[in-house]
């Protein structure tokens, strides 16, 4: 705008560049505090899913062995050791856990550790120290709630085992 004189004076440098000027110090305030609001808002509303949702994971937590496969099963067992009577114990725990043993009679015992919850559960079958026959595998078990297991082994070629609960 022109003075009294018609001479327009010169752009103010408060930046350190010609031509552009220093925003004011409440713009930068206020970006600040919009930024804040919007992480806290979201978590706050972050906080308010996980509050509502616990309640769902506690009533059906998927890392933990079923109550269901808990106990003692026998059976014949299958693929390399056909014919051979098979003892495997569960216990409860969770996802890593060793959670128990399968017992091929005369053969070895193996430490099973959960591996994961699903439709199906499934544990490693550890390889034994002791040196014997018997080798690490993944099984993937089911029940079918009439007090049956169903093995499926992941390296024998074998139909899948089933199992009676004896406790």
């Amino acid at each position: 705008m022109a003075g009294p004189s018609g001479h327009v004076p010169p752009t103010p440098v408060l930046s350190g560049r010609p031509g552009v000027a220093r925003r004011p110090w409440y713009v930068w305030v206020a970006a600040v505090l919009a930024g804040l609001l919007a992480v806290t808002g979201g978590g706050v509303g972050a906080g308010l899913l996980l509050t509502r949702t616990a309640g769902l994971s506690a009533a059906r937590d998927t890392r933990t062995m079923p109550a269901a496969f808990v106990g003692t099963w026998t059976g014949m067992s299958g693929g390399d050791i056909t014919g051979v009577v098979m003892t495997v114990r569960i216990t409860d725990g969770r996802v890593g856990d060793v959670v128990g043993s399968t017992t091929y009679e005369g053969y070895c015992t193996q430490r099973l550790t959960l591996s994961a919850v699903g439709p199906q559960v499934v544990v490693h079958e550890e390889e034994p120290a002791d040196g014997s026959d018997c080798y690490a595998s993944d099984i993937r078990m089911s029940f079918d709630h009439s007090d049956k297991l169903t093995l499926e082994y992941s390296v024998r070629e074998a139909a899948p085992v089933t199992l009676v609960r004896q406790d």
